[in-house]
């Protein structure tokens, strides 16, 4: 109720508080970057609330291009020289020196495969999406926890260097 001649409100007392207030680690998350790059999109406010796996930002950079590339390469070059060995193999006339040759080019090809898609999947890309739907010009950055967005440290058209926090979330 409002007072018609001082203006006063009747309200009880409401309570605040001083201090300190602790968050448990698996209940907070900053979400940095193992690859830099410059903000493409970005939508958050701080205190809006997200979704685990929702996508936070989406990022431009010509390596993470490259770094899909080269898994498809890999991918494609390990499957050609697999049939190769499978078929030198079949042959007995081929010699021993060509079908090691062969083992030795599918094995470095299958090891730089592997290590392509360890990096996408450090990224967030699952590498089978890319032998179906092709390579993605940008990056998705998602949550990693629900929670309440703190300390947005992005805008569009910003630089983050690998390693960058680029918002806090708060459950």
């Amino acid at each position: 109720q409002v007072d018609a001649v001082t203006s006063a409100t009747s309200k009880p007392n409401q309570v605040s508080f001083n201090g300190t207030m602790v968050i448990p680690p698996q209940r907070m998350a900053t979400v940095s970057l193992t690859m830099g790059g410059v903000v493409k999109s970005t939508s958050l406010l701080p205190g809006e609330s997200v979704g685990k796996g929702t996508v936070l930002a989406t990022l431009e950079n010509p390596e993470f291009i490259t770094l899909q590339q080269t898994y498809l390469d890999s991918h494609a070059q390990a499957e050609y020289l697999d049939r190769r060995q499978k078929a030198l193999s079949a042959e007995q006339a081929a010699s021993q020196k060509k079908f090691q040759q062969s083992k030795a080019d599918y094995l470095s090809m299958k090891s730089r495969m592997e290590a392509a898609a360890a990096q996408l999947e450090l990224l967030g890309v699952n590498p089978a999406t890319l032998l179906d739907g092709g390579i993605r010009p940008y990056l998705q950055v998602k949550a990693p926890i629900a929670g309440y967005v703190a300390d947005v440290e992005m805008n569009v058209g910003k630089y983050m260097n690998a390693g960058d926090a680029l918002c806090e979330i708060v459950d």
